[in-house]
């Protein structure tokens, strides 16, 4: 230290002031102890102690006298450091003293002051060490003053930090041999002539073998201004390695300002703000100081020991680190770590700001967690009932109820409008189902209920009939809004009919009467005015009376039997072939020349009409009457329905059955049975609200529908009978296929109960009858048509592009034909092979197809010219597998010899001869072989479950096989190759799942991705981030890859998943079931965009267009059917009136 500050507490001394050492410090060594009798004091020193001759005073202590001594005989020049009398000899100076050399001595170091001899001549103790010529780091600190020019402070700063490292490696070398200094300070550094430094005075030291341990008074604390915080707080036992690390940092501060780190104008003091303070900033004492030698300082002068540096080791490396330019790993102290050190100088300040912080922080985060779980609970909420909406939309859409949709896709759109991504996913949704509504081409209007509505022959003019009391014709010109011919009845008529030629109207009026009415002016014909058995609404609207094939002749059935009446005269055209009985319902034969009645009293009967009068013919009986019984086309049958609860098929002219009685699994009756306009198959109606379609010559039940959960007052064929209309009480008309029994066209909605429908002649217009009132005709829903390839047919192979923009078919003709998918009547490439195709593909690029055929052979073709680029001949074998690489320039082929043996995979450089084989060990029958992304390993997994590496260069098997210990198994490489994606089927009804794999290991990564049953398919999204996986138990999945979690909900479907397909952007994932059916999903949320669509002979390709905004499928009939996926653009308000419009209600 200075000679103007106290070698004890670093307190200013006044010029003129001895031994170093202020007032105070004076006075506290004077009062320790009276000075015990020893030997003469070293101010007056003999010429020679031991083997040492002084020769002069180098520097005085308060506990020391330093001569420069020669040593006897060697003449060597030390310096001899002795020992004062007085209080310097108290046990514990003289303790110290001992300690010091002790210390010293034991360490050897090159910046350890050596020390030569230790010993007492004469009462008087020594310790002879090296002489350092060049000073104590005090003296260099005062000659190196720390605010140079700038053109010199960088280069100070880097001599201290050089200064400072070696003496870090110097303490830290005493600290390994259990020796702390706990007096580090610049005094205590000394410089030889070169300028190296030493480190000295070993007073203080503490060994850690030394059980004495000096702890007494403040002195063996050390130097206050140098001292720990611990050790100043809790004495010189508290010293420890990071205490000496303190003391270093200490000097460290005082070479880069120039002042010790604490002054003050007593020890006390000193110490005080040595436990209560930082020290102020170097940058703020001493001008620039680089950053991160500032850090460095006061990170080794942290107050708290386990903020420091760990060792001295460890700052002489965070010192290095500086040198070399290289980042320090020492950080400045943010203001959080400095408001805590305030906290604790000032504790009930800090008590009292931190309890109001705290009561404010308590009212903001309460606050906030109030509005934040309010917000939360808010957009929960939100995220729910969008959910809601969106089940909603798709339960209907599930049902074919596209229109009923509508107001829960609206909303879903309002309440997702921030979200532009989610609001376009419900946008899309939208876009998909416009299509499939049904087409409202017109609505007419009556005054009250509609009862019953027909199309004339021609199909150019519409007849209602209506609980008004009117009987309407409407044309169905584009321009006509009024009725052309309006028939008024006194009271509600329940039906109305044309004549086969339409010039004549037919119409059942409640009031018990038929009409007969001119068609061309609404005129009645004069006597045609019959009475008829009144139908009742809980009946099927069976007519009580209707025409002749020819329309000359009417029957009309009531309470008083059957009549048969001129439609020009309006009188009787023959007597009653029963005038006593009351029947239900009559009809003529296709023929006119019989007719057939049903009696709830008695038996079915059917009379020839001959000029003499009916004959009766045919008789049928149906135990507790008959309500319905019509003619076959060909009038060769006669169906029949009756209380039975079974429909009878009869020979008309005998009576006798021709087929046992067609029953519905419930005993509710039958309210009607019809021929299909070939009268190939029969329609059944039950009052259980169910409908079965029966094969009319077998009895055989082709299909089945339940029409509706409420009463179906009506079902009817279409003209060309394959479909079947109905009407129900819950609203809706339906379309359904008559082959398959399943839904054919959305729903029509309706505001109250439909009780009849008509199709038009031509099959393409459908008109309702409401009991709101009105009269709607619809065209059917365009949706996505299966637009046929041409030339037309079945395909046996199809399959697409990547992009989904050229198809290729082949229908088993060995004639591969290509053309646009977008269109299926253009340009055509045919593409001659010979034999029929067994599998084919296009390259990545769409510019290339490689094909293999049953035969044996291998194609490759231009996809654009259609020259053959490749041709190849193998008769033995039967080909499984055919994949391109990435790039297009390779294909494999796998292939099993048809006489028997082990599968070979094949790999072909498309442009070079020859071809690379890998024969695979007997694991069954390949199933799936892909390249890797790198195009350097090749994949493959067999029905037996086991999954195969190959390396393409040598051929040979790369790790261990996966063995899934399934029945079937498929594996995918991740789009970066890093993973590999398996799913199994095993036998039976086992559970199934997809399992990640590391593709350089061949183990396992996460869990596995588990479905109820078989998981026969799985592929990644072209990210890799998510994994889609379809199962057998009719269910798909989209999981995250990270986690082996779902990411999703399930998918369901009501049959195996066999196919998946993410879009290019990954937001949509197409699936294909079993059942031909193709479904398009939000891959975030797992919610369908759109109902299942049938796909004509089951699905053959699936393709998405690169920009994502289209979706293709091939059928296996040969049909190209595509949705385009892009956001509707029309506004909610236009939505909104569409929805009123077709549901009947806002």
């Amino acid at each position: 230290m200075s000679s103007t500050h106290c070698q004890t507490c670093g307190s200013p001394l006044r010029p003129g002031i001895a031994e170093g050492l202020c007032p105070r410090c004076l006075m506290l060594g004077a009062l320790a102890a009276p000075p015990p009798a020893g030997p003469p004091d070293p101010a007056a020193p003999p010429v020679r102690i031991g083997p040492f001759t002084l020769l002069e005073e180098i520097a005085r202590g308060g506990m020391g006298i330093v001569h420069r001594a020669r040593e006897a005989p060697l003449g060597r020049i030390v310096a001899l450091k002795l020992l004062r009398g007085g209080e310097a000899a108290r046990p514990d100076f003289l303790v110290r003293f001992h300690n010091e050399a002790r210390a010293a001595s034991s360490l050897i170091h090159p910046h350890i002051v050596p020390v030569y001899a230790f010993g007492e001549d004469g009462g008087v103790w020594y310790i002879a060490m090296r002489l350092m010529e060049g000073g104590s780091l005090a003296r260099w600190i005062q000659s190196h003053p720390a605010d140079p020019p700038v053109s010199v402070a960088a280069g100070r700063h880097r001599e201290c930090v050089i200064l400072l490292r070696k003496l870090a490696l110097a303490v830290q070398h005493a600290h390994e041999r259990g020796i702390l200094h706990r007096d580090l300070k610049p005094e205590n550094v000394l410089l030889d002539a070169a300028g190296e430094p030493y480190l000295t005075d070993f007073g203080l030291a503490r060994l850690e073998d030394d059980e004495s341990r000096v702890t007494r008074s403040h002195t063996s604390l050390g130097t206050p201004a140098y001292v720990a915080p611990e050790v100043a707080r809790g004495g010189a036992a508290e010293a420890t390695v990071a205490s000496d690390v303190y003391g270093l940092g200490a000097v460290f501060y005082e070479m880069l300002t120039g002042r010790a780190p604490f002054r003050g104008n007593t020890p006390l003091q000193v110490l005080r703000l040595v436990t209560d303070t930082d020290p102020d900033l170097p940058s703020l004492v001493a001008g620039p100081v680089d950053r991160d030698l500032e850090t460095i300082c006061l990170k080794a002068m942290a107050r708290e020991p386990g903020a420091r540096y760990a060792s001295c080791a460890e700052l002489a490396r965070d010192l290095d680190r500086w040198l070399s330019g290289q980042p320090i790993e020492a950080r400045a102290s943010g203001w959080a770590e400095r408001s805590v050190k305030w906290a604790r100088r000032r504790p009930l300040i800090a008590g009292l700001t931190g309890l109001l912080a705290l009561c404010l922080l308590v009212i903001i985060v309460g606050s906030w967690r109030v509005n934040r779980n309010l917000r939360a609970a808010s957009e929960r909420q939100r995220l729910e009932l969008v959910q809601s909406g969106v089940d909603a939309a798709n339960r209907l859409l599930d049902a074919g109820n596209p229109a009923g949709s509508l107001p829960s896709q609206i909303a879903a759109i309002r309440m997702e409008a921030s979200n532009p991504a989610r609001e376009s996913m419900h946008r899309i949704r939208l876009g998909l189902t416009l299509p499939e509504l049904p087409r409202l081409e017109r609505v007419l209007t009556h005054q009250d209920a509609v009862n019953s509505v027909a199309f004339s022959p021609d199909g150019r003019g519409l007849l209602s009939a209506s609980s008004d009391g009117t009987a309407r014709l409407w044309t169905l010109e584009p321009d006509a809004t009024s009725a052309a011919v309006v028939l008024t009845h006194a009271q509600p008529v329940n039906q109305a009919l044309f004549s086969p030629d339409a010039r004549r109207i037919l119409t059942l009026c409640r009031d018990g009467f038929a009409r007969l009415w001119n068609r061309a002016d609404g005129t009645p014909v004069a006597g045609a005015a019959w009475s008829i058995r009144v139908t009742h609404y809980d009946e099927t609207l069976t007519p009580a009376a209707s025409f002749s094939p020819d329309g000359g002749r009417v029957i009309t059935v009531g309470e008083t039997g059957v009549w048969i009446w001129d439609a020009a005269t309006g009188g009787p055209a023959m007597p009653s072939p029963d005038p006593s009985s009351a029947y239900k319902h009559a009809a003529f034969s296709p023929d006119g020349r019989l007719v057939v009645a049903a009696s709830a009293a008695g038996p079915v009967r059917v009379w020839s009409l001959e000029p003499g009068g009916a004959r009766l013919l045919g008789v049928h009986e149906h135990p507790g009457g008959a309500f319905y019984a019509l003619f076959s086309p060909d009038g060769r049958s006669v169906a029949s329905a009756g209380a039975d609860a079974a429909v009878a098929v009869w020979d008309p002219r005998t009576g006798r059955e021709l087929l046992p009685p067609l029953r519905h699994k419930s005993s509710v009756r039958i309210a009607e049975a019809v021929f299909s306009p070939a009268g190939d198959r029969l329609l059944s109606l039950s009052f259980d609200h169910s409908v079965i379609v029966w094969n009319a010559l077998t009895g055989v039940p082709e299909s089945h529908m339940t029409l509706s959960a409420v009463g179906v007052p009506v079902a009817k064929w279409d003209p060309r009978g394959e479909r079947i209309i109905s009407g129900s009480f819950d609203g809706m008309a339906r379309v359904w296929d008559a082959r398959t029994g399943q839904a054919a066209g959305p729903m029509l909605p309706h505001g109250r109960y439909v009780v009849d429908v008509a199709s038009a002649p031509s099959g393409d217009r459908i008109a309702t009858a409401c009991m709101d009132g009105r009269v709607r005709v619809w065209s059917p829903a365009p949706g996505a048509p299966a637009v046929p390839l041409q030339p037309s047919g079945p395909v046996a192979v199809a399959f697409q592009s990547t992009d989904g923009a050229r198809v290729a078919w082949d229908p088993g003709d060995g004639v591969l034909r290509v053309r646009d998918a977008g269109q299926p009547r253009g340009p055509l490439l045919e593409l001659r092979q010979g034999h029929p195709t067994a599998y084919g593909s296009f390259s990545p690029s769409g510019e290339t197809i490689a094909t293999v055929t049953r035969a044996g052979d291998i194609f490759i073709w231009d996809a654009r010219t259609g020259a053959l680029r490749l041709t190849e001949h193998q008769p033995g074998m039967s080909y499984e597998i055919l994949a391109f690489d990435l790039t297009g320039a390779r294909i494999v082929t796998g292939s099993l010899p048809k006489a028997g043996g082990s599968p070979t995979l094949s790999i072909r450089e498309l442009g070079t001869p020859g071809v690379r084989r890998i024969e695979l060990p007997n694991d069954r029958k390949l199933n799936h072989a892909e390249f890797s992304p790198d195009g350097l390993q090749l994949l493959s997994s067999t029905e037996a479950g086991v999954v195969r590496f190959w390396d393409i260069a040598s051929g040979r098997e790369v790790g261990p096989a996966i063995l899934l210990g399934a029945d079937a198994g498929r594996a995918h490489f991740s789009p970066d190759g890093l993973r590999v994606a398996t799913c199994v089927v095993r036998d039976g009804f086992e559970a199934g799942q997809a399992q990640l794999w590391s593709a350089a290991t061949h183990q396992p990564v996460g869990g596995p991705m588990s479905h109820e049953d078989g998981v026969p398919v799985c592929g990644f999204t072209p990210s890799g981030d998510r994994l889609a996986t379809g199962s057998e138990d009719g269910t798909a999945r989209i999981w995250d890859v990270r986690t082996s979690r779902p990411r999703t909900g399930p998918m369901v479907h009501t049959a195996t998943v066999r196919r998946l397909l993410f879009s290019p952007d990954a937001r949509i994932l197409a699936t294909g079931s079993s059942l031909g059916r193709v479904q398009l999903w939000d891959a975030e949320t797992g919610n369908a965009l759109m109902a299942p669509q049938e796909v004509p002979g089951g699905i053959a390709s699936m393709a998405f267009r690169l920009d994502s905004k289209e979706f293709v499928v091939v059928g296996n009939a040969g049909t190209v059917q595509r949705w385009p996926l892009v956001p509707a653009q029309d506004s909610l308000e236009q939505v909104e009136r569409l929805s009123t419009a077709l549901n009947g209600t806002p």
